[in-house]
């Protein structure tokens, strides 16, 4: 091999590293922005899920609650004379 070519085979090899060496660092530098999206998401489902339980939390009184106010509201129709009470059944 000539002199000339061994430059230009020389040339095109550091060329050929330096864009490797470029696309792995593109490639490193996507790989830590998706490692930070990651643990950003991770502690975004977390609270969400904390949410979600505290929420069913308050559902779970809330449907207690209204459930007390049924038994009520039944417990004082039976107490309404029978011409309010046969109305107010009637009514629903």
């Amino acid at each position: 091999m000539q002199q000339g070519a061994v430059r230009v085979v020389c040339c095109f090899l550091t060329v050929k590293i330096s864009d490797m060496i470029s696309d792995f660092e593109l490639l490193a530098e996507k790989i830590g922005r998706l490692a930070e999206l990651t643990a950003t998401l991770r502690r975004e489902n977390a609270a969400l899920r904390r949410r979600n339980a505290e929420l069913l939390g308050e559902q779970g009184m809330v449907n207690e609650r209204l459930q007390q106010a049924r038994e009520r509201i039944a417990s004082l129709i039976s107490t309404l004379p029978p011409s309010l009470a046969s109305k107010e059944e009637a009514g629903k």
